[in-house]
């Protein structure tokens, strides 16, 4: 859990939670689910088993399913019966909107309260159920997962933002050297075109005089 607060990069950081919830938690399945920056949709990025990512439309930063964690106390939301807090209306909002994706329990990705994604965590492979301490971890878990989710998408952003800056500045010096190359042909053409002109009009006045 305090390994994850090191990573850097998104694609090792989630190697690393694959393995920990395979391998040390045992778990049977799970889904990831992550804002994509680029369209601000919510998309199934990794499960196990592996499902193709795709978007989930119902989804959105105001859906049921994270205002159920504007509420301070709400750490986790449980899916399956056998987890089942008191059933208040924006908990069941909150189970029904997820209950396309299997799993028993979702933990949320947040910074300051800000949604960044779930993770759903289907029944442990040896049909045990979380202990109170493994819900615990978990919570710590995710709070730690969001927080680098939201340093490299910080990342990304700043990157993305210098090279559209890197990009406009090669624009204006192309476009600077597009013009200084093509000055002195509209030049030449200007006299060219003044050329004829002056000699079409001492024509004309040659033609006039006779």
């Amino acid at each position: 859990i305090e390994r994850c607060r090191w990573h850097t990069e998104l694609d090792a950081l989630l190697d690393d939670l694959h393995s920990l919830l395979l391998n040390t938690l045992n778990v049977r399945g799970y889904s990831l689910i992550l804002r994509d920056e680029t369209n601000r949709a919510f998309t199934l990025v990794r499960s196990h088993p592996a499902d193709a990512p795709r978007q989930i439309p119902e989804l959105s930063t105001d859906s049921p399913a994270f205002q159920f964690f504007s509420v301070p106390k709400n750490s986790y939301l449980p899916l399956g019966s056998g987890y089942a807090h008191e059933r208040d209306p924006l908990e069941a909002s909150a189970r029904e909107q997820l209950k396309a994706i299997p799993g028993v329990l979702a933990f949320p990705f947040l910074v300051d309260l800000h949604p960044l994604g779930f993770l759903i965590l289907d029944e442990k492979a040896n049909d045990r159920t979380f202990t109170r301490t493994d819900i615990q971890l978990l919570c710590e878990l995710t709070t730690n997962v969001a927080l680098v989710i939201n340093q490299v998408s910080l990342k990304n952003q700043l990157l993305q933002a210098k090279e559209l800056e890197l990009l406009g500045r090669m624009s204006q010096g192309m476009a600077h050297d597009l013009n200084t190359l093509t000055t002195p042909v509209w030049t030449q053409r200007q006299r060219l075109t003044e050329a004829v002109l002056s000699a079409s009009l001492r024509l004309e006045r040659a033609h006039g005089a006779t």
